[in-house]
């Protein structure tokens, strides 16, 4: 900020030695409240990264469980569909087989008499 020329009462000029004493104490006072704003900023940008870093490795976390759940979820499946299959199988044997003997009994049976 400039600040404004205050005119002498006294009719002399303005020392400029003065002048540049009052504009370098105000550049001085703007400096620090920038350098407190941009450590305020630096301070902010650390916290925000802090916190970003801390739900990064909590979802981290929370997604490396549910791939362990859904792992062996899979596999427990897995064991459950090769169990069924297995059951199918034996009973499609035992059906297949019974079928074969009710038919040679059902061969035996139509033979006629005499």
């Amino acid at each position: 900020m400039i600040p404004a020329h205050k005119p002498s009462t006294t009719g002399s000029a303005p020392d400029p030695f003065q002048l540049e004493a009052e504009r370098l104490q105000e550049l001085m006072h703007d400096k620090g409240e920038l350098l407190l704003r941009v450590q305020t900023l630096r301070q902010g940008l650390s916290d925000w990264r802090t916190k970003l870093d801390t739900q990064v490795r909590n979802y981290q976390e929370e997604m490396g469980a549910l791939n362990t759940n859904l792992k062996t979820e899979v596999g427990q499946l897995r064991a459950e569909f090769n169990e069924l299959r297995s059951t199918l199988r034996q009973q499609m044997e035992l059906t297949v087989s019974l079928a074969k003997g009710e038919t040679r009994s059902d061969a035996g049976a139509t033979t006629p008499l005499k």
